[in-house]
């Protein structure tokens, strides 16, 4: 038995108070119950605790020693400092006896440190301490290279019992997953401060705790942090004037707290030894620790901070992780960190609570450094995993972040951390013609209880933004308990000028159910005859694609869809084509911009993405065409002739045909109600017989067609104005469909949802003269 196991009944674990220095803090208890809980059931799995820097990891990884180690406990570190340090708190039991968990009297672990590289069995062997503190260059066979005579050798099976992982965002490096695999017969504890919500999607190992920053912060383990803004811009020398401003905003907290104390961060080693000569000229005496200097002289230097014989520290790279020591008060960010993770153990550093004392701490800051090394994105991810942010920076949460996306959905809070100037939607949108009193953008959007609506600040009654939240699961895992979050935007602009509502949708089903809800009454897609409006142009412009839709039904020698690709392929059009073909899609490049048009979907779309302010004004800009060329009917140069929309056949159809897109579809009719011999025949073999202008109406022809070569023949009228199909109607739906007689009106009774247009072609004797549709 080991040092831990002896002593185990000597630890009194219920000493979980909260208030004043003794007990045990409620996350230690919380995180110690959860790793012990998580072995019982997951032995091989990893643990992972999610705790804020400061909140006590080290104290509890001794708690779980002691209830989970038998033999040794190896902890791997992510830098020399914080090696040294775990190491003396493991020596000393620092945490555990200010809370009165441990006796003062009792026994204390040996300690070993490890320094250099094993390359040999022989000195894990003579490594027989109770606790063994190394860094992965120590250990981890992925420093292995041909500079040294001989490989790292991985710790022997079973030595160890119990390993933890400190500062467990680095578990993704090469070294450090190595390690984790090579110890995979120990227990395995990784101990982080990263949020929850990300660290679960990308650690490995079984989140067994979370400890949110809001319940940091009602425990008093945080201070509010502030921020000093430094312009650099137009300094001469722009790390003298951070230093300056650093020395003010010290003397100042030192009228207050004497024992206050600096963390400069810099990238480099050069810097960093540059700033030792610049905060001296500030009479601030400063010393830098980093990678050039021996783990002795870093150590000494973390004391002499600690023990307040000089004014700060200069950390260079990620050894600020482990600078650990209440007095600091002042950080000055000479470049400011772009790791999301050492943000947070950065602020972490200097908003500790000093004992006795209520002095907030300070970042000292260029505001365009800090946009460059893209803090800002940092700040909004932290405040959108956890509200506690708004408490412990709130001027950076005030300054990068407006959470006015509020919840339409009863009972939910804003989305936090989401500022609608951060959106950018792609330029893409469908384009219905609708009158002012049809819609309402400002109506209460409610969709179901799975799903919550959020609307855009800037709503009113001629925009509306909603982003969607719902919770799904994988197509391949819809009978797992596998779920995850999926968000989608949803954007409405109405232009009065041209009575045309604009949608924009990464969602086509929830914004069905959103347009249902804004809309009183059927409005229609533009079609091909409007659209084409859009590739209009003072100049010449070039077609990078051009789609052409088969107009005279299905031919063995014409395709019902070709499609022309590349530079100018205008010229590709044949002057044939436009006998038997109509426009499709098309991509273009108009006025320098690259603009596609579909005609089935009455969609505009055109490259890249912008905010919203930019996407409204795109949409002004199509409206604009449609006013400007509001009497083109005809995309250019591509030679198909005019698409224009008829009130009335203006000869006597001979022909007409269904969709063509329907011969393709397994669709079968009940035709037993119409005629006695009737049953299900497939939609495929069936054909138009005779189709009749209507000459008392116009708007009208008579049409009948047999669903086989001897079957009685269906009748019915299609109306142009109405785009209906009346009497015996049989709306095609793809699967199968029951034909069901109301008042001389035909319905359809679908076994499934998924419904297809039907588009009737009428064919005068000089070619096309009519198409309706019908969903």
């Amino acid at each position: 038995m080991g040092y831990f196991a002896d002593y185990a009944d000597q630890i009194d674990f219920q000493q979980f108070g909260s208030e004043g220095i003794k007990g045990v803090r409620s996350c230690q208890a919380g995180g110690f119950w959860g790793v012990k809980s998580h072995f019982t059931a997951y032995e091989d799995e990893p643990a992972l605790v999610s705790m804020p820097t400061g909140s006590g990891k080290t104290a509890l990884m001794m708690l779980l020693a002691f209830g989970l180690s038998e033999k040794q406990v190896l902890i791997v570190t992510a830098s020399d400092v914080l090696r040294t340090q775990t190491a003396a708190k493991f020596e000393r039991l620092d945490g555990l006896r200010q809370a009165s968990v441990v006796d003062d009297k009792l026994e204390t672990p040996s300690v070993a440190t490890v320094t250099s590289r094993v390359t040999d069995e022989e000195m894990w062997d003579e490594l027989d301490e109770d606790v063994v503190v190394t860094l992965p260059h120590n250990i981890s066979r992925v420093y292995d290279s041909d500079q040294y005579p001989n490989s790292i050798v991985s710790p022997p099976e079973g030595k160890f019992d119990l390993v933890f992982f400190d500062e467990a965002h680095h578990i993704r490096a090469p070294s450090w997953m190595e390690l984790l695999e090579a110890v995979d017969s120990a227990k395995r504890v990784l101990l982080t401060a990263t949020p929850f919500r990300r660290d679960r999607q990308t650690l490995p190992g079984r989140m067994v705790y979370h400890y949110p920053l809001s319940n940091a912060m009602e425990e008093r383990l945080y201070q509010p942090l502030s921020l000093t803004e430094v312009s650099t811009y137009h300094a001469d020398d722009p790390d003298r004037k951070l230093a300056a401003m650093a020395a003010t905003k010290l003397a100042d907290i030192r009228t207050d707290y004497s024992s206050a104390k600096l963390l400069i961060r810099c990238d480099h080693i050069d810097t960093a030894r540059d700033l030792e000569t610049i905060y001296s000229n500030q009479d601030l005496e400063v010393e830098a620790i980093h990678s050039d200097r021996t783990s002795k002289q870093n150590a000494e230097t973390i004391s002499a901070l600690r023990e307040g014989d000089i004014d700060g520290v200069v950390a260079v790279g990620m050894l600020g992780e482990g600078v650990d020591i209440a007095d600091l008060k002042v950080a000055v960010l000479h470049q400011p960190p772009k790791s999301f993770t050492f943000t947070l153990q950065l602020i972490g550093r200097v908003t500790r609570p000093a004992e006795n004392s209520d002095v907030a701490a300070t970042v000292i800051a260029d505001p365009d450094k800090l946009r460059e090394a893209g803090v800002d994105d940092v700040v909004k991810r932290l405040y959108h995993e956890d509200a506690g942010w708004r408490q412990l920076v709130p001027e950076l949460v005030d300054k990068y972040i407006e959470t006015n996306v509020a919840a339409t959905t009863a009972g939910q809070d804003a989305l936090r951390g989401v500022n609608e100037q951060d959106l950018q939607p792609y330029r893409s949108t469908r384009l219905y013609e609708s009158t002012e009193s049809d819609v309402d953008l400002i109506a209460d959007i409610s969709l179901d209880d799975d799903t919550i609506v959020y609307k855009l600040p800037r709503s009113d009654e001629v925009f509306l933004g909603l982003i969607t939240e719902q919770i799904d699961k994988p197509t391949w895992g819809t009978r797992t308990p596998l779920e995850y979050r999926e968000y989608d935007l949803h954007l409405y602009y109405y232009h009065d000028g041209t009575e045309t509502l604009f949608e924009a949708s990464s969602s086509d089903e929830l914004s069905n159910r959103i347009r249902s809800q804004i809309v009183s009454d059927e409005i229609e897609l533009y079609g091909g005859e409007s659209l084409v409006r859009m590739l209009q142009a003072e100049v010449d412009i070039e077609y990078q694609v051009a789609g052409l839709a088969n107009a005279l039904g299905p031919s063995g020698s014409l395709p019902s869809y070709k499609m022309y690709l590349g530079d100018r392929v205008e010229g590709a059009v044949r002057q044939t084509d436009a006998q038997a073909f109509a426009q499709g899609h098309a991509v273009a490049e108009v006025d320098e911009e690259i603009i596609g048009i579909s005609n089935d979907q009455g969609r505009v779309w055109s490259a890249g993405r912008e905010g919203i302010d930019d996407f409204i004004s795109w949409c002004q800009e199509l409206a604009g065409k449609l006013e400007r060329y509001e009497f083109e009917s005809a995309a250019p140069k591509l030679g198909l002739g005019e698409i224009s929309r008829i009130e009335e056949f203006p000869a006597e159809p001979v022909y007409g045909t269904h969709n063509p897109a329907l011969q393709q579809l397994s669709i079968e009719i009940d035709t037993s109600e119409v005629y006695e011999e009737g049953g299900w025949q497939p939609m495929k073999e069936s054909a138009l017989r005779d189709i009749n202008y209507q000459a008392d109406e116009p708007t009208v022809v008579e049409f009948s067609y047999t669903s086989e070569e001897t079957a009685q023949s269906l009748s019915g009228t299609y109306n142009i104005a109405d785009t209906l199909i009346r009497r015996r109607l049989l709306i095609l739906l793809s699967g199968r469909c029951e034909v069901k007689e109301d008042k001389g009106t035909a319905s359809a009774v679908p076994d499934t949802n998924d419904s297809t247009r039907c588009v009737w072609v009428g064919i005068g004797r000089s070619g096309p003269v009519a198409a309706g549709s019908l969903a």
